[in-house]
């Protein structure tokens, strides 16, 4: 590929590569460029609809022929197995742009992408659980710290009876709640450490 085909690729991809195109970019369009760098995106033959359309508007009408070309040699580039891993780890929906021997490779790779990105997810998930429980655990032992000795105010002839219950129930659900978040965050780290082993244990069965 030569220089200025890089060059012009890799300015699309820093603009997004979007359909939407300016009147100059639509005069001084490569379109083979362009089509490679939508095909290395892996869109759809549609996508030069939109750039015809947006195109008209100034006038211009973009080289089909040189953006299927340049969109052909993309999919070569975006039809193969590590690709297809990548997106679908970042659950990203397949066009079905590719075909033979390539896109059955692509979609192998794909399918085992899913099942990674959703543990990864999960995992993701359940360590951001993990972060509220505990944060949970600090606003209790704050409110305890807060509250002074509670035990000595129980026993203490200074409160009252009404008073007195009501410490006691304020200190009993203290304790419970620490204790249900102490459990849900060994749970927890039971289920993230699993999971983790399960997530090494697959990565390292593949080839991607």
């Amino acid at each position: 590929m030569n220089l200025r085909l890089i060059a012009t690729a890799l300015l699309i991809s820093l603009t997004g590569g979007c359909a939407t195109m300016s009147a100059d970019e639509c005069l001084t369009a490569d379109w083979y460029a362009i089509g490679f760098e939508d095909g290395t995106r892996g869109v759809t033959p549609d996508q030069i609809g939109e750039r015809r359309q947006t195109c008209a508007e100034h006038g211009v009408t973009p080289d089909l022929q040189a953006w299927l070309d340049g969109r052909s040699q993309g999919l070569t580039e975006f039809c193969k197995a590590s690709r297809g891993f990548q997106q679908g780890r970042l659950n990203i929906a397949y066009q079905g742009v590719c075909s033979g021997g390539a896109e059955i490779e692509f979609l192998a790779a794909y399918d085992a992408g899913l099942v990674v990105g959703e543990l990864e997810r999960t995992i993701q998930s359940l360590q951001q659980e993990r972060y509220r429980a505990e944060a949970e655990l600090d606003e209790a032992d704050e409110w305890y710290e807060r509250a002074g000795d509670i035990d000595a105010a129980v026993v203490s002839g200074e409160a009252t009876e009404q008073e007195r219950r009501d410490l006691l129930r304020k200190l009993r659900a203290y304790e419970r709640e620490r204790g249900e978040l102490e459990y849900a965050i060994r749970q927890l780290d039971n289920d993230i450490a699993r999971l983790r082993i399960e997530l090494d244990h697959l990565r390292a069965s593949m080839p991607y």
